[in-house]
Order: C-alpha cells, then structure tokens, then sequence
C-alpha cells in the first residue's frame, strides 16, 4: 500500500482548508452575498 500525501481524503479537505480564510475575508470586507456563497461551497466539501 502506497502512502501519499493527496489521498481522496486529504484532496476533499483542502477545499476546506481555502474556503474558511477566504470566507473569512469576505465577512471582514462586508461581502456578505460572496460570503454566503462560499459558506455551502466548503461545507460541501465535508459532505463527500
């Protein structure tokens, strides 16, 4: 068995780990309509 960094599992987390600074951004910068946007894009993500 081969041990790799970009398994299935770490490939659907890192959408996750993008998502919640650039969610975060976007709250401070009051874009509050591409901020509720991006909020469902990451939590899809935990979904899969």
């Amino acid at each position: 068995m081969t041990s790799g960094i970009f398994t299935p599992a770490n490939q659907m987390t890192i959408p996750r780990l993008v998502f919640v600074p650039v969610f975060a951004i976007l709250e401070v910068g009051r874009h509050y309509d591409w901020a509720l946007a991006v909020l469902p894009a990451g939590g899809c993500a935990g979904w899969i």
